[in-house]
């Protein structure tokens, strides 16, 4: 509108109302050798995806899905390959035994803090009996 105290949202001149605040979905599957990511926004969005593992005695593994632009009412796909650490300790453990991965996806907004969905899912051991 021009003037500041008309404009509820100063940080986007597109938008009149307040700011809107991103919306996420995710969901996860894991597969032997990589996690793969489905994000949802409810408005246009950079999202963020990354990953942590405990191996255990101290020892983590990063995983890094990259950024994507994610568009509202388009499933957005994100990758996770699993670093050979990873893949080495996982073959160790009996089919039993498993490790977490939590997932964090992230996504800026206007104004306040970054919209965040975390996740965990289950890596299952890939040890040959």
């Amino acid at each position: 509108y021009g003037d500041e105290t008309q404009d509820f949202c100063p940080q986007n001149a597109a938008v009149q109302a307040p700011c809107p605040i991103v919306a996420l979905s995710t969901t996860a599957a894991a597969k032997k050798t990589l996690v793969k990511v489905l994000v949802t926004s409810s408005f246009q969005a950079s999202v963020k995806v990354v990953g942590k593992v405990n191996l255990g005695k101290g020892k983590k593994v990063k995983l890094n899905g990259g950024t994507q632009i994610v568009t509202p009412g388009v499933i957005a796909k994100f990758t996770l390959l699993f670093p050979q650490k990873l893949k080495a300790k996982l073959k160790q453990l009996s089919r039993k035994q498993f490790l977490w991965l939590r997932l964090t996806a992230s996504a800026p907004n206007s104004v306040g803090p970054p919209t965040v969905r975390k996740l965990k899912v289950k890596l299952k051991g890939q040890a040959k009996p």
